[in-house]
């Protein structure tokens, strides 16, 4: 089990899944599911039942195939968001000069 300092969300999420998986008897274990998850709980009966081993590999197969994108990949998105906002900007201010210089002649 991970230390205090290291939960988290993913890994308390795991270890949720996991717990809930062990349970035997459905009917603890659907509400103590509710309990944490609230109605969402009846979308992850699956994932529960499967357990936590199974998240952890269809997370690492959804990794390997490039489903999940890290960190950098998503700040360089962003970064390319706010230059083609720039340029949109600019490009919307070249026109609207350009298009008052043609109109005053």
């Amino acid at each position: 089990m991970p230390s205090e300092n290291d939960l988290s969300g993913k890994v308390v999420f795991n270890e949720a899944i996991t717990k809930l998986g062990g349970l035997k008897n459905e009917i603890d274990r659907d509400a103590l599911a509710m309990q944490l998850f609230g109605k969402s709980a009846m979308n992850l009966n699956s994932l529960i039942k499967a357990g936590g081993a199974e998240l952890k590999k269809m997370a690492d197969e959804a990794k390997k195939n490039g489903a999940v994108m890290s960190n950098d990949a998503v700040f360089g998105l962003d970064i390319l968001a706010c230059f083609c906002n720039l340029f949109r900007a600019l490009l919307t201010t070249y026109l609207l000069k350009g298009s008052y210089a043609f109109f005053r002649l």
